[in-house]
């Protein structure tokens, strides 16, 4: 099993990439703006989601 990274993870193909690879059975890590809250909580959890905005240079 592996580790994939999604960034923009929460629309289109991140999206479908996101769902893709956990139905695979990989192990996830999506990137994106959005709060948690509005997110579907099947996929998106404090363990494998991370909100930040990457077009910002002091995101860390």
């Amino acid at each position: 099993m592996h580790t994939v990274l999604i960034t923009g993870a929460t629309d289109g193909l991140g999206l479908a990439l996101a769902r893709r690879y956990r139905r695979h059975g990989s192990d996830v890590l999506l990137v994106r703006r959005r709060p948690l809250e509005t997110l579907d909580p099947a996929l998106f959890t404090g363990r494998t989601y991370c909100r930040v905005d990457l077009t910002r240079p002091d995101a860390h």
